[in-house]
């Protein structure tokens, strides 16, 4: 069994799991650009070819794509290790990167002001209160239907991340935009 193979077992079972293409495809880059950087055998990879790769994405990668690439190689070598292509996960000892978190600031009023001040089209006023009055994402808010939109009750249902649905409701003056 090479590489390949094991890599299209993993990704049909990934898609039986129910993981979007948009997380699959994230899934395969991360495995694919280890698998080749390393150029080395799934079976034959050690736990210091894993810590090599991770240091030197890290030089010109933020902790947060890093530690993104070692948990998502993580699952990968811990369905090898389940499928018993592997005897033991070579990730299972590396840490979680730590990624220093940083509390964002919100817009002052007069901040949100020039942002509603600078819109030239009603469609960029209507998307800006949108936006404040839901804390959508911007993803989110490109996936609104009308039908998602009851005006009367004043509430939009959002088809969010992971296929999991919410309900968000807008202000008056999102309403009257």
């Amino acid at each position: 069994v090479d590489n390949v193979k094991i890599m299209k077992h993993y990704f049909a079972t990934k898609r039986m799991e129910g993981l979007s293409d948009k997380t699959l495809r994230t899934y395969k880059y991360h495995i694919k650009a280890f698998l080749d950087q390393m150029n080395v055998d799934i079976r034959n990879t050690d736990t210091n070819m894993v810590r090599f790769y991770l240091a030197d994405l890290g030089t010109h990668a933020g902790n947060s794509f890093v530690d993104d690439a070692r948990r998502i190689i993580n699952t990968f070598f811990t369905f090898c290790e389940d499928e018993e292509y592997i005897k033991k996960n070579p990730v299972k000892r590396i840490n979680r990167v730590k990624i220093n978190k940083t509390m964002e600031t919100p817009y002052s009023d007069i901040e949100v002001e020039k942002l509603r001040d600078s819109c030239t089209t009603k469609r960029e006023t209507a998307l800006i209160d949108f936006l404040f009055a839901t804390g959508c994402r911007r993803e989110e808010i490109t996936k609104v239907k009308l039908s998602d939109i009851d005006f009367i009750e004043r509430s939009v249902l959002i088809h969010g991340k992971g296929g999991k649905d919410r309900v968000v409701y807008m202000s008056a003056r999102c309403i009257k935009h």
